[in-house]
């Protein structure tokens, strides 16, 4: 059995995905670092949103403050 090298391993990034956001690209982001379809991502934000808007509010605020923009980087690196 072959041992796997670090290289095999995906090397996805979390960003956001400004091409389809709505409000700040924070959930089209996170559905397409998971896989998932941007409209499940945004519905179970919204359902998040409303039974637990004290939490849900905060993360999705600091997630967009944190995540780095699609292509912000690229022509520093």
């Amino acid at each position: 059995m072959r041992r796997r090298h670090y290289r095999d391993y995906d090397t996805r990034e979390l960003r956001l995905d400004t091409a389809h956001k709505k409000i700040g690209g924070v959930c089209a982001g996170f559905a397409n670092y998971f896989g998932w379809s941007r409209g499940t991502v945004r519905v179970l934000s919204v359902v998040g949103l409303l039974m637990m808007p004290q939490v849900m509010l905060p993360a999705y605020l600091l997630a967009y403050l944190i995540v780095d923009k699609d292509g912000q980087w690229e022509d520093v690196y």
